[in-house]
């Protein structure tokens, strides 16, 4: 009795921008949603840990308080 050790194995290369077999992330679309979506969620993120105190506010202030600040500079020039 003998095993047979051989294997085969077939690559399918797509050219980019053709339909099948990719992602949705792998298109413009999905590349324009990670490119909006990942600042969003770290400045979500840092908000967060600003004002629950896991982030030293004095060297981390919240966004909400960099952009009011702006703001308020901003009036009364």
């Amino acid at each position: 009795m003998s095993l047979d050790t051989r294997t085969t194995s077939t690559t399918i290369v797509l050219a980019p921008g053709r339909k099948g077999g990719g992602s949705f992330l792998d298109t413009k679309w999905g590349e324009r949603l990670i490119a909006v979506f990942v600042p969003i969620a770290l400045l979500g993120v840092w908000e967060v840990l600003s004002r629950t105190g896991l982030l030293d506010d004095r060297f981390f202030p919240p966004p909400t308080g960099i952009v009011s600040r702006v703001r308020l500079h901003a009036r009364f020039r």
